[in-house]
C-alpha cells in the first residue's frame, strides 16, 4: 500500500505542513510569553489576574499541543521514508535472488551440455572418418 502511493509533490507538501506547524508554535510561544508577566499586580482586581492566567494557561496549552503536533508529524513522515526504502530494498533484493537463481540454472545447463557438446564433436569427428575410407 505504501509503496503504491506516489505523490508528485510529496516533498514541498511536507515542508510546507512543517513551515506552517513551526510558524504556529513561534507564535503560540510569543503568546505565551507576552502573557507570563502580568504589568501592574497591585491595580489587578483578583478576577482581572485570573483572567491573564487562563489567558497564558491556554497560550501554554496550544503552545504544548503545537510542539506535540510537530514532532509527532515529524516522527510519521520519517515511518514513512523508512518504509518506502524498505519496500525499495526488498524490491531490490528479490530481483537480485531472481537474477542470481536464473544465472546458477544457466551455469548449470551450460556445465551439463558442455559434456554433450564434447561428445557431439567426438562424434562428429568420428563420422567423418568413417566416410572416407
Amino acid at each position: 500500500v505504501i509503496s503504491s502511493i506516489n505523490f508528485a509533490y510529496i516533498y514541498q507538501i511536507v515542508f510546507a505542513i512543517i513551515v506552517g506547524l513551526t510558524a504556529n508554535l513561534v507564535h503560540t510561544i510569543q503568546t505565551a510569553a507576552k502573557h507570563h508577566h502580568p504589568h501592574g499586580d497591585q491595580e489587578m482586581s483578583m478576577k482581572d489576574k485570573q483572567f491573564h492566567d487562563n489567558k497564558r494557561l491556554r497560550a501554554e496549552r496550544n503552545s504544548y499541543i503545537c510542539f506535540g503536533c510537530l514532532f509527532l508529524f515529524l516522527v510519521i513522515v520519517q515511518l514513512y521514508v523508512l518504509l518506502k526504502r524498505l519496500i525499495q530494498l526488498q524490491k531490490e533484493t528479490e530481483q537480485k535472488d531472481n537474477k542470481h537463481a536464473a544465472l546458477e540454472k544457466q551455469v548449470k545447463n551450460n556445465a551439463s551440455n558442455a559434456g554433450l557438446v564434447e561428445v557431439a564433436k567426438a562424434l562428429d569427428k568420428g563420422d567423418k572418418g568413417k566416410t572416407k575410407p
